[in-house]
């Protein structure tokens, strides 16, 4: 599947579960420590 974020005003209700997932590069039981730590850092 090849499913981008095109703007900011994405209904994001739309999507499956699976497919956010996919988007946000996450999982159901979360991000990785260090992970989560890089993306802090990062934003």
């Amino acid at each position: 599947m090849t499913t981008t974020i095109k703007n900011k005003t994405t209904i994001w209700h739309t999507f499956s579960s699976e497919t956010l997932f996919t988007l946000l590069k996450s999982a159901p039981n979360g991000l990785a420590h260090d992970e989560s730590a890089r993306r802090l850092a990062e934003h």
